[in-house]
């Protein structure tokens, strides 16, 4: 068991229960008011953000030697049991911790030049693969869907910093609610069918990414547990993980392993996407690196001497 997950046994994940350790990192969501805006685009061509407050919360974090800090295939299971004990304790869910990126994942998602980027659009584009290959975990270990609602590009004195600031919403939140105008009649069968039920819960997470340190700063809030969506979680054929496991040593580019995937016929395109490749490719390259996560100088020395 690595020194993250004993961590985790040791404080339940239950910060529904106690959640002084992640209150100095929560404050900032409802400091923010931008993470209440919702907007029908999850793509925007001009929202650029100077803000210290996202300095001030990367900062926070590095500089804490307590803090949570996991890889990317641990996430699954921090989610689903903080989901868990706030659902068994009637709680709210307050989260509060650090993802760690591989540098490969980095790689194929975001072009070799994106810090010289112009365009923010473009840029922006560029990040939301990345943001969709977190999401897969959070959604997971939650059971809800969550919504790309903005992305801004964090600046200071108007330049681009290389960090991104991601708002998400729980797909079923009340103020995400459709209002038909009274005047304006039903067209299609579709549209006369019973809505999906929405709740207050306040849902909301926010990502801030920072590829340059590697890091992906995860915070976020589910205020009333609710019924769940029918969530159709799409496995990632266990053929194809042990594929990616077995060839993750010819360090291939991840679009690489994805089309190979394809020609061995062990994923159906129609149904696997890029980012589930990218997500297990990123696992298991974590794993080809960390032989002895109980002690880090260790480990560096077994790699090397591969």
């Amino acid at each position: 068991m690595s020194n993250k997950k004993k961590q985790l046994e040791v404080n339940s994940i239950a910060q529904t229960s106690n959640s002084s350790q992640s209150n100095s990192y929560y404050m900032n969501i409802e400091q923010d008011s931008s993470s209440d805006e919702l907007s029908s685009g999850s793509l925007h061509e001009d929202n650029l953000q100077d803000n210290e407050n996202i300095v001030n919360i990367i900062n926070q974090f590095n500089n804490n030697n307590n803090r949570l800090l996991y890889n990317l295939d641990e996430v699954e299971e921090i989610i689903s049991r903080q989901f868990q004990d706030a659902e068994n304790l009637n709680e709210p869910v307050n989260i509060a911790f650090e993802i760690e990126l591989d540098s490969g994942l980095i790689e194929s998602t975001l072009p070799e030049s994106w810090l010289n980027i112009h365009n923010p659009k473009d840029i922006k584009k560029s990040f939301h693969q990345l943001i969709n290959i977190v999401l897969l975990p959070l959604e997971h270990g939650s059971g809800y869907y969550w919504e790309v609602r903005k992305i801004y590009l964090n600046t200071r004195k108007k330049e681009f910093t290389g960090c991104v600031t991601a708002y998400l919403g729980c797909a079923q939140r009340e103020d995400r609610k459709w209002q038909r105008p009274e005047d304006q009649p039903i067209k299609r069968r579709s549209e006369a069918h019973t809505p999906i039920e929405q709740y207050n819960c306040i849902g909301k997470i926010i990502l801030t990414i920072d590829p340059q340190q590697q890091q992906v700063i995860v915070q976020g809030t589910h205020q009333q547990m609710h019924v769940h969506p029918q969530y159709r979680k799409i496995e990632f054929p266990e053929a194809a993980k042990l594929w990616i496991q077995d060839n993750i040593k010819y360090n291939l580019q991840n679009s690489e392993l994805y089309r190979r995937l394809q020609h061995h016929n062990l994923i159906n395109v129609q149904i696997h996407t890029k980012e589930q490749t990218y997500y297990w490719a990123s696992v298991f390259r974590q794993y080809s690196y960390i032989f002895n996560s109980n002690n880090q100088l260790l480990s560096t020395k077994e790699y090397l001497e591969r």
